[in-house]
Formats: structure tokens, sequence, C-alpha cells
């Protein structure tokens, strides 16, 4: 599930030491635009990679998992490795395909929130020590942050010029000490085939998984060898 595997890699903060103030007026506003770019997409999907780096001399790096990402309004689906999760008007389901579990959520559950797209550009102008923008790279614009007492001490961002959205993420982690070890040098984030096409809403639909009758739930005859857990509201 992308939202609980991504959460291990983006629940850290992100970065470095210091940077002039004109050098931060002058990025703040292009990074406002990639919030824009996410806020504005009505209908948005992507593909999303995962690479981790061991230490500095790991140029091949090894895939952590892949998957996909599919928003239109308030729906989302998304799969990444083994895991699932689709949110509609009529329920959250979260989907465990390597231990084939169904876990059926409300509408409305505030144990769940649809996933954020991209780290909260806002935030990481607040949080962290500083930002740099590092220029253009190809068909994208750079942008570094720093922070000295997280446990990722780099962010570079690289965003699409044409577009805003973002393309990569790598997250440099601290050196190993006697009091932490991360046991990784960095992790990689690439985002392809970005899309504002429309979607449709069976992309959305919970009818592959599960049939609702009379307020009852049921596993959807494809996933009849799956365990169905239904959550309670809070």
């Amino acid at each position: 599930m992308l939202v609980i595997k991504m959460k291990r890699i983006l629940i850290f903060y992100c970065l470095f030491f210091s940077v002039l103030l004109q050098a931060q007026s002058l990025v703040k506003p292009e990074l406002k635009k990639v919030n824009q770019a996410y806020l504005t997409a009505a209908d948005l999907s992507m593909d999303i990679t995962v690479f981790m780096y061991k230490n500095k001399v790991d140029k091949t790096g090894s895939l952590l998992g892949n998957g996909w990402m599919k928003k239109s309004g308030k729906n989302y689906h998304s799969k990444f490795g083994t895991d699932e999760m689709l949110i509609n008007a009529k329920t959250t389901l979260i989907i465990d395909n390597k231990k084939k579990q169904i876990t059926f959520f409300e509408p409305n559950n505030t144990k769940i929130k649809t996933p954020a797209q991209l780290p909260n550009i806002d935030s990481m102008l607040t949080v962290m020590d500083s930002v740099i923008y590092k220029g253009e790279d190809g068909d994208s614009k750079h942008f570094c942050f720093y922070s000295a007492g997280s446990p990722i001490k780099q962010t570079d961002i690289y965003v699409y010029k044409k577009n805003s959205f973002v393309k990569r993420i790598i997250y440099y982690y601290k050196e190993n000490s006697k009091e932490e070890n991360y046991d990784m040098y960095k992790i990689i984030i690439d985002y392809k085939n970005i899309k504002l096409d429309k979607l449709t809403e069976n992309e959305f639909s919970e009818n592959k998984y599960i049939t609702i009758e009379q307020g009852k739930v049921k596993v959807a005859p494809a996933y009849q060898s799956y365990k169905l857990n239904l959550s309670e509201n809070e």
C-alpha cells in the first residue's frame, strides 16, 4: 500500500544549514507552483519507482518497490508493491495482496485520510534549515533542502519545467554513528508518466474487490480467497 510503504520514507524531515534570505525569496515562488499544480489537478495519474542505495559506491541500487497512483476529485486509487488503497464515496479499502486481506472502512472514517501526492512544500519551507535553487537540469528545475538535525540531511527535488509536477525526489541520510544506523545512503523516488487525462469512475469502483448489498459487505468473486476485515468507525 502506497501510503504505508512511502510513509516510512516521507515521515522523516529533510535537510542542511544556511542560505541567503535573498535566495529564499527567489525559491519560494517557484516551489509554490508545485503545490498549485497538484491542488488544481482535477484528475491525475502517475507511475512511481523507489530505489535504495546502501552507500556512496553503490551505483545501481536495489528496487524497494514500484507502483502507481490515480486521483480524480476525492476519489483515489494506488498500488505500491503488493498493497493497494482505494477511496471513493462509498468506502475506503486497503488490499494486502501478499497476506490476501481486504480491510473495509466506512466513508469518512477518521482513521483514514487520502495520501498526499508529494511532500508538503509549505511545511518543508518552514521547518527546514535552508533551501537552494541549483538551476535547471534538462527538463527539470533542481531544488535542495537541508536540515542539520534530521535523519535525512538533504532532500533534492527535481520539478518538471513544463508543468511544475515533481519528477524525482532524492533523500540523503545522515552518516551512521554509534547511536544511530540508517543502513542506507540515499533513496530515490521517480515519478513517471504523469498525466492529467480524465479518469473514469470505473477506475475507482469498489466492485472489483467487494459487493455491498443491503448494508452487508462481501468479498467479490475474484477475491473469494481473501479475508475480509471490517473496521469500526471512530
